[in-house]
């Protein structure tokens, strides 16, 4: 079990680099995130 456990965690912090990158272009432009999310709500 342990073996498969370590396997998942190694692919999972590639992930979470992806998203780290995501977060930052928000921080640049609050306004373009909020108005995106606003267009989803109203879809």
């Amino acid at each position: 079990m342990p073996k498969p456990a370590q396997t998942e965690p190694a692919p999972a912090q590639e992930e979470v680099v992806l998203p780290l990158p995501l977060p930052v272009t928000t921080l640049k432009s609050p306004e373009d995130s909020e108005e995106k999310t606003l267009v989803t709500s109203g879809r």
